[in-house]
This record gives structure tokens, C-alpha cells and sequence, in this order.
């Protein structure tokens, strides 16, 4: 299955994957960490990718990077 025929996934279907609670995701978005993500009807769909990337920033973020700096070096 292709990126473009992926299911698209809610904010709570990401953070129950993620282990990300929403307001952490929304919070990354607000800071540029990660990308502002489609909209259907008003609610953020995410592609299943956004999962790995959250996971990045966790570890970015647990090796000391403030979410300034995993943005600045482009982890994600």
C-alpha cells in the first residue's frame, strides 16, 4: 500500500499509538516540530508516519534537545 492510499489517523488513534498524549501533539505541531496536519471536517488526520516521527522527538527529547533544537537539526 502507497503513502497516498495509507488510512489517515485521528489525533487519538496517533496518541494511542504514540503514547503521546494530544496536547503533546498538538504541542509539537504549535512549535513547527511536526508538520500541521490535513484536515477532514475540522479534525487533523495524520498519516501513520507521524508515529515514527513522534518517536523520534521523544528520544531527541530524552537525550536533552529542546523541541527548539530537534526542529533547528531537522531530526524529524
Amino acid at each position: 500500500m502507497s503513502q497516498a492510499e495509507e488510512p489517515l489517523l485521528t489525533i487519538g488513534e496517533v496518541s494511542k499509538a504514540s503514547g503521546r498524549s494530544r496536547s503533546a501533539i498538538r504541542f509539537c505541531e504549535s512549535r513547527g516540530v511536526l508538520a500541521t496536519p490535513e484536515r477532514v471536517s475540522g479534525q487533523r488526520r495524520y498519516t501513520p508516519s507521524v508515529i515514527r516521527d513522534l518517536a523520534l522527538i521523544r528520544t531527541a527529547q530524552a537525550a536533552g534537545f529542546s523541541a527548539r533544537r530537534v526542529k533547528s537539526r531537522h531530526v524529524v
